[in-house]
C-alpha cells in the first residue's frame, strides 16, 4: 500500500493480433493475473446463480485463449489453462455444494456438529458457526441457557431447531440472510442444550486455540493503551483500530455509514498501509532487496495481525500487504493473494470487504500515478501529493460498491471518504507504537501514549458527523439509483486507464450506458415524481412515511423501539434528518410509542393529534415514556391538536385532510384520526384503529367516498372494515400492517374475505415487507 509506482499495460499491438491473443500474452507475462480474474468471475456467478454455467463458460472462454494462442507458447497457455480451470471446478463446486445442502427435517430432534469458527467481541458477545449434518449455521443459544465456551474442531450434540433469518422489511434495513448467504451460511440453529463430544487435542489443539490466545493477547494489550480513556474514546479505538465496532454506540456506526466510512470500522488494507507504514522506509535504509527483508515485513505483518485479532478481514489485508511488499510485481502479487483467498473460501470473492479491498488496491496501482499527475499544484509536497492521490483512488475504485451500499454518493461523500481514509491511516500509524510503548513504561502510561491516536480519532468522528449531517440534508427524500453510479464509474475509470483493446470495447459501451442514464435522468426531471408513500414494516403496529415535493409526514411510527430503529434507518434511506410533520392517529403505544423515540432524537419538527387531553390511554402512554427515562410533558410540548376539516398542505398535487373526528374525548382507539391523502385524482384512506362503530358513523354522515387505496384499520381486526363501510370506500388496493405470528390473530380471516369480496387487492407487511407506492 505503500508504493505508488504506475503500471503499464501497454502491449504492443500487430494488425493480426486480437483481443484473445492479448489475453494470453498477458497470461504468460503475468500467470497468475487471468486465472484470477477467471476464478473471481466465476465463483461470483456461481454464486449468484447457483448453477453449474458458470464453470461452463470458463471451458468455453480457456478453449478459446488457448486456440487463438501464440503457437510457439501454447503449451504454456494450455498448462495455465488447466490449472485454472481446475481451481474454477473446485471452487464453484464447494459453492454449490454448501448453498445446496437442505435442511434437516425438524422432526429430528438432535444434531451431531462441529464448531467451524468462533469469532470474538470485546463486548462479550460470539458470532459462532458450526457444521450440523452438512449444513453450515450461525449457531445461537436460547436465552435461558447459558452460553458453553466453545473451541474451533469441537464436536459436540445439540438439541433446537433451524430457522432461515429474516429478510429486511424495509429500505434502509441491514440484509441479515444476504449476509450470511455471503459466507456460506443459509440456516440459524437455536438450541436448547449442548453436549460436547470430543474437543481437538495435540497439536490441532494448539492450532485451533491460536485465535483465542489471540483475542486474550488483544484484549490485554487494549486495556493497556486505552488506561484511564472515557467509554466512547475505547469503543472508537477499537472499532477504528481493531475493527471490532461491538463496544461502540448506534449513534457512531450509522454516522459512519451515512458518511460512507462504514469500512473504516473494519480492519483493511488502509489500515495495515497505516500500521507499517514506516517499516518499508525503515528496511530499505538497511537493504533495498525487497526479496531478502520480506520476511522480516511478513513477521510485522503477522504480529501486527494478532494484535488486531486475526478477524476475516485482517487476514485478508495481512496476506495482501505481506504479498504486495515481498512480491516484485505488485498486479502478481495481488493476484496470489486473491488466488489463495479464493481457493481457502470461495464465498469471500462475493463479500463487500474482498470487493472493498481488492477495488481500492488495483485503484492506487492504477489511477494513483495519473491523478498525481492532475495534482501538479502540489509539486513541492509530494508525500501529500502522493497520499492524497493514493486515497484518491482507493475512494475512486470503491465507488461502485459504496454506492450499491449507499444510493447518496456524491461530493461531500467522496471528500469525507478520502479524508477519513488519511486520518485512519494516521490513526494507524500512531496505534502500534502507542501500543508496544505502553508495554515498555509502567502501567497507567498508555493514556499519554494513546493521546496522539485519540487526537486524530476525534477529528474522524467530527468529520463523519458532518457528512452524516450533510447526507441526511443534501438528498432529502431522493435517491439515485445504484446503476448510474455504476455507469459513470465505469466511464472515468476507463478514461483513466492505458490503452488496450479491451479498454476500447468497454468504453465504447460505457458511452452509451452514460447517455442512456442521462436519457433517465432527464425523463425525471420531465416527468418528476409527485409524491412517495412507504407502507413501512413495524410489525405489530402502523407506520406511513409521505413524501411530497420538499415535505415529509409521517402517519404513526410503531412502537417505540421499532421507531428508534426501523423506521429511522428507513428515514436515513430517504435522507430525511427531521420529518416536517407527524400524524399520531391516537396514543396506543403500536402507533404513538415510534413517534416518541423520534422526537426524543430530534427527528421530528411537530406532531399534531386528535386527543391533547388527559385520560386512562395516555396516562399508559406518559407511564411507558417514563420507564425509558423520557419525560411526557416534553413529549406534549411539542404536540399540536388537529380535527376534521383541517387540511395539510404537502405540495401543489399532494394534500392530507382529516376528516375525522371533530371533537374528540379519548386518546384510544374510537378516537383514532381518519384522514385521506389527496394526489390529484388518486384517494388513500388511513382509518387508525377504528372500529365498525366508527366506521357507520363515517358511513352515515357521508363522509367517505371511494378510494384508490385503504390502509385497513386495526391491523385487519374482524371488528374493524365491515361489508358496509367496504362498499362505500371500494378499494382496489388495502395495505394492512400487521406483525408476523401475532398474539391478536390478525389479520382476521373475515376481514381478509370481505376485503376480496370488495374486489380490493391485498398487500400485508407479514408477508410483502414494507408497501411502497410512488405516484408521477
Amino acid at each position: 500500500m505503500t508504493d505508488f509506482n504506475r503500471i503499464k499495460l501497454n502491449i504492443p499491438r500487430t494488425a493480426d493480433s486480437g483481443m484473445l491473443s492479448e489475453i494470453a500474452e498477458r497470461m504468460l507475462k503475468r500467470p497468475l493475473l487471468v486465472p484470477a480474474i477467471l476464478l473471481f468471475a466465476a465463483c461470483c456467478l456461481t454464486y449468484v446463480s447457483e448453477s453449474i454455467v458458470p464453470v461452463i463458460l470458463s471451458v468455453i472462454f480457456l478453449i478459446s485463449v488457448s486456440v487463438y494462442a501464440f503457437k510457439k507458447r501454447v503449451l504454456s497457455v494450455l498448462s495455465c489453462s488447466l490449472i485454472s480451470l481446475l481451481l474454477v471446478v473446485l471452487c464453484c463446486l464447494r459453492i454449490l455444494l454448501v448453498l445446496g445442502a437442505s435442511c434437516p427435517e425438524s422432526g429430528e430432534d438432535y444434531f451431531t456438529g462441529t464448531v467451524l469458527s468462533c469469532e470474538r467481541k470485546l463486548s462479550g458477545t460470539n458470532r459462532i458457526t458450526v457444521e450440523l449434518q452438512g449444513v453450515r449455521a450461525e449457531l445461537r443459544f436460547n436465552k435461558e441457557m447459558e452460553a458453553p465456551d466453545l473451541r474451533p474442531g469441537e464436536v459436540f450434540r445439540t438439541c433446537g431447531r433451524f430457522k432461515e433469518p429474516e429478510s429486511p422489511g424495509n429500505p434502509g434495513e441491514f440484509d441479515h440472510p444476504a449476509y450470511l448467504r455471503s459466507k456460506g451460511i443459509r440456516y440459524l440453529f437455536y438450541a436448547d442444550s449442548y453436549h460436547s463430544v470430543s474437543v481437538p487435542g495435540g497439536v490441532m489443539k494448539t492450532i485451533l486455540s491460536f485465535p483465542d490466545l489471540c483475542f486474550r493477547l488483544r484484549g490485554f494489550l487494549f486495556e493497556r493503551f486505552t488506561y484511564g480513556r472515557s467509554s466512547e474514546e475505547k469503543a472508537l479505538l477499537a472499532a477504528v483500530c481493531l475493527g471490532d465496532s461491538s463496544l461502540a454506540e448506534e449513534k457512531v456506526t450509522r454516522d459512519f455509514a451515512l458518511s460512507g466510512c462504514s469500512h473504516l470500522l473494519a480492519v483493511s488494507g488502509t489500515h495495515f498501509a497505516g500500521f507499517l507504514a514506516t517499516l518499508p522506509y525503515v528496511l530499505n535504509s538497511f537493504c533495498r532487496d525487497r526479496r531478502k527483508t520480506a520476511g522480516i515485513y511478513v513477521f510485522f505483518a503477522f504480529l501486527t495481525a494478532c494484535v488486531t485479532g486475526w478477524s476475516e478481514s485482517v487476514t485478508r489485508a495481512a496476506f495482501m500487504s505481506s504479498t504486495s511488499f515481498a512480491g516484485k510485481d505488485t498486479v502478481s502479487a495481488m493476484a496470489a493473494a486473491a488466488l489463495a483467498m479464493m481457493v481457502a473460501d470461495p464465498f469471500c470473492s462475493c463479500r463487500t470487504g474482498f470487493l472493498l479491498s481488492f477495488s481500492a488496491c488495483i485503484a492506487i496501482r492504477l489511477l494513483s500515478g495519473r491523478i498525481a499527475d492532475m495534482m501538479r499544484f502540489l509539486k513541492k509536497a509530494k508525500g501529500i501529493r502522493n497520499a492524497l492521490s493514493a486515497q484518491t483512488a482507493a475512494v475512486l475504485g470503491t465507488m461502485p460498491f459504496t454506492g450499491l451500499l449507499d444510493s447518496r454518493f456524491g461530493i461531500v461523500q467522496f471528500a469525507v471518504q478520502a479524508l477519513g481514509g488519511i486520518l485512519a491511516k494516521g490513526i494507524c500509524l500512531l496505534f502500534v507504537p502507542g501500543v508496544f510503548l505502553s508495554l515498555l513504561f509502567p502501567e497507567g502510561s498508555g493514556y499519554a501514549f494513546s493521546a496522539p491516536s485519540c487526537l486524530f480519532l476525534g477529528l474522524l468522528r467530527k468529520i463523519t458527523g458532518i457528512g452524516s449531517s450533510l447526507a441526511l440534508g443534501s438528498c432529502r427524500g431522493k435517491v439515485i439509483d445504484p446503476v448510474f453510479i455504476l455507469v459513470f464509474w465505469m466511464f472515468i475509470v476507463l478514461k483513466l486507464l492505458p490503452r488496450f483493446s479491451i479498454r476500447e470495447l468497454l468504453s465504447r459501451v460505457s458511452c452509451l450506458m452514460v447517455a442512456a442514464c442521462i436519457g433517465l435522468l432527464v425523463s425525471g426531471f420531465v416527468k418528476p415524481l409527485k409524491a412517495e408513500v412507504i407502507f413501512a414494516d413495524v410489525g405489530q403496529g402502523d407506520c406511513c412515511l409521505i413524501i411530497a415535493g420538499n415535505r415529509t409526514c409521517l402517519i404513526d411510527s410503531g412502537t417505540y423501539e421499532k421507531g428508534e430503529r426501523n423506521v429511522s434507518a428507513v428515514l436515513d434511506h430517504y435522507g430525511i434528518s427531521r420529518v416536517d410533520i407527524a400524524l399520531m392517529t391516537h396514543w396506543d403505544q403500536d402507533h404513538a410509542g415510534g413517534i416518541a423515540a423520534l422526537n426524543e432524537d430530534g427527528r421530528i419538527e411537530r406532531i399534531f393529534t386528535g386527543f391533547t387531553g388527559k385520560d386512562a390511554d395516555t396516562a399508559a402512554f406518559d407511564k411507558s415514556l417514563r420507564s425509558r427515562n423520557c419525560d411526557p410533558e416534553g413529549f406534549r410540548a411539542n404536540l399540536g391538536q388537529i380535527r376534521a376539516g383541517d387540511v395539510i398542505g404537502m405540495s401543489d398535487d399532494v394534500r392530507i385532510r382529516v376528516i375525522y373526528p371533530e371533537n374528540c374525548t379519548t386518546g384510544g382507539n374510537p378516537g383514532s384520526l381518519v384522514a385521506v391523502l389527496e394526489c390529484k385524482d388518486i384517494k388513500m384512506l388511513f382509518t387508525g384503529d377504528i372500529a365498525s362503530e366508527t366506521e357507520e358513523l363515517l358511513v352515515s354522515g357521508g363522509f367517505l367516498t371511494d378510494v384508490d387505496l385503504l390502509k385497513v384499520a386495526h391491523h385487519g381486526s374482524k371488528y374493524s372494515s365491515s361489508a358496509s363501510f367496504l362498499k362505500v370506500v371500494k378499494p382496489e388496493i388495502s395495505v394492512i400492517q400487521v406483525g408476523k405470528n401475532n398474539l391478536y390473530g390478525h389479520p382476521s380471516p373475515k376481514t381478509v374475505e370481505r376485503l376480496k369480496d370488495a374486489g380490493s387487492l391485498i398487500y400485508r407487511t407479514d408477508t410483502d415487507g414494507a408497501v411502497i407506492l410512488e405516484f408521477y
